[in-house]
C-alpha cells in the first residue's frame, strides 16, 4: 500500500500534456466534504491545464462557473439518498441504466482519460458506462456505515482499477476484506486555507448566536442525517444545559432529517440552545465566532471540517470513528467513543470550564491545522501524478 501526500509539482512539459479527468459523486448538494474535495481538486487540476468534467445530481457545488464541464446524472437515485433509504430496486436499476447511457456519450464527447468515482454508485455507473473503452477508474472511499463495508470492498475488488481512501484506519478495514494492497492507496484530502474572517462580522455573529445569556458557542458542520449522530448531540445538550446554562450550539448543514432533528430538539427541551440554520455559506465567520467544534458522527473517513476548526484555533470534541483518530487526540481536544453520551457530555463540561486546558488545546489545534499533510499543493500534486501514471503519461 502506498501513501502519497507529498509529491513534487509537475514540470513544464507535463503541464502541457492535458488530461481529461471525470470526477463523479452521487450529488452536488448539501455542501458535504466529498463535493468540496472534488471542487478543490478540480480547481487545482484546471490550474495545471487539465480539463475537468463533473458528473452527478446537480447542486450548487456542481455549478460550472469554475470552468469545469458538468454532466447531470441522477446518481442520487442510483445510490438511494431518499429520506427513508428504500427506493424501489427496479427504479434504482432504471436510473443506473439511464445514467450509464448518458455518461457513455459524455465519455466519448470529452475524450475522458481518467474516471475518478467517489463512492460505489458512481463507480458502478462508471464501470457500466465505460465497458470496452479502456478508461482507468479510480474510486475514493469516503467512509460508510459498518454494515456496508463488505459491499464496498467487493465493489473495490470487482469494479475499480485503484481504491483510494483518505484515512489509514478506514483503508485497513478494506484490506481486511481482501482488497488488493497493490491496488490501494491512502491519499489525504487537501484542505484550502480558511479565508480571513472580518473580526467585526464575527463579533456581531457571536453576539447574535449567544444572545443575552450565552457564554460558550459550539459549532458543528454536519449533514442532517443518521451518520452525523445528531440525536446524540441533542441528548448531550440536554444533559449539560443545567451545568452549562450559557452553552449554545449551532449545527450548519442540510439533509433528509431536517424536520426530524428539529422535532428531537423540541422534545428534549433544548430548541432554545441549539440551532439548525441550514447550509452555512460563510464558514470562516462562524468558525471565528465559535469557541469549540463538535462532531458526533457514527462513521467518517477524514472530515475536512475538523482541519478547518483546527486552523481557527478551535479545540475539537469528536467521536472515534474512521480516520477521526488520525486528527483528534488529547493534545487538540477530546476523542470519545461513538454514542458515548457520558464522555461527550463530560468533554463539553471540561472544555467550557477549564480555561488553562482550553488555551493549551487551542494553541495545539492551530499548529496541527498548519501541518503539511493537509496542504492542497502537496495533496493535489499527488493526485495529478497518479492520474498521469494511470493514463500512461507518468
Amino acid at each position: 500500500m502506498v501513501n502519497e501526500t507529498t509529491l513534487p509539482l509537475t514540470n513544464e512539459k507535463a503541464f502541457q500534456e492535458r488530461l481529461s479527468i471525470l470526477q463523479m459523486c452521487s450529488f452536488f448538494t448539501f455542501g458535504g466534504g466529498i463535493q468540496r474535495h472534488i471542487t478543490d481538486l478540480g480547481g487545482s487540476l484546471m490550474a495545471h491545464g487539465h480539463k475537468v468534467i463533473k458528473a452527478g445530481a446537480p447542486g450548487e457545488l456542481g455549478e460550472t462557473a469554475d470552468g469545469s464541464v458538468f454532466v447531470p446524472l441522477q446518481l442520487d437515485r442510483v445510490s438511494d439518498h431518499s429520506a427513508n433509504g428504500k427506493l424501489n430496486p427496479a427504479l434504482r436499476m432504471y436510473w443506473l441504466a439511464r445514467s450509464a447511457l448518458t455518461l457513455r456519450r459524455a465519455l466519448k464527447d470529452h475524450k475522458v482519460d481518467i474516471i475518478h468515482a467517489h463512492e460505489t454508485a458512481p463507480l458502478l455507473t462508471a464501470r457500466l458506462a465505460s465497458l470496452g473503452m479502456g478508461i482507468p477508474i479510480v474510486m475514493t472511499y469516503h467512509g460508510s456505515s459498518p454494515d456496508r463495508l463488505n459491499a464496498v470492498a467487493r465493489a473495490c475488488r470487482q469494479q475499480a482499477d485503484l481504491a483510494i481512501c483518505p484515512s489509514e484506519t478506514v483503508m485497513q478495514s478494506l484490506l481486511e476484506r481482501q482488497v488488493d494492497p497493490d491496488k490501494a492507496r491512502v491519499m489525504l484530502l487537501g484542505v484550502r486555507p480558511n479565508p480571513p474572517a472580518d473580526p467585526a462580522a464575527a463579533d456581531a455573529l457571536r453576539r447574535e448566536l449567544l444572545g443575552e445569556d450565552g457564554t460558550h458557542l459550539v459549532l458543528s458542520l454536519s449533514r442532517l442525517d443518521h451518520q452525523k449522530g445528531l440525536d446524540a448531540m441533542i441528548e448531550v445538550a440536554r444533559r449539560v444545559r443545567q451545568d452549562l446554562p450559557g452553552l449554545r450550539i449551532v449545527v450548519g448543514g442540510e439533509g433528509v432529517l431536517r424536520g426530524q432533528v428539529e422535532a428531537w430538539a423540541e422534545q428534549a427541551g433544548v430548541s432554545d440552545i441549539i440551532r439548525f440554520p441550514g447550509v452555512i455559506s460563510d464558514v470562516a465567520t462562524y468558525l471565528a465566532a465559535s469557541d469549540l467544534y463538535m462532531l458526533t458522527s457514527r462513521w467518517e473517513a477524514l472530515p475536512i471540517s475538523i482541519v478547518e476548526a483546527f486552523r481557527a484555533g478551535l479545540p475539537v470534541i469528536a467521536t472515534d470513528c474512521g480516520g477521526v483518530r488520525e486528527l483528534v487526540d488529547g493534545d487538540v481536544g477530546r476523542l470519545c467513543a461513538v454514542d458515548d453520551l457520558d464522555a461527550l457530555s463530560q468533554a463539553l463540561r471540561d472544555l467550557c470550564t477549564d480555561r488553562a486546558e482550553y488555551d493549551r488545546l487551542s494553541a495545539n489545534a492551530t499548529a496541527r491545522g498548519a501541518e503539511d499533510r493537509f496542504s492542497p499543493a502537496h495533496v493535489h500534486s499527488g493526485f495529478e501524478k497518479l492520474y498521469r501514471q494511470l493514463a500512461g503519461r507518468g
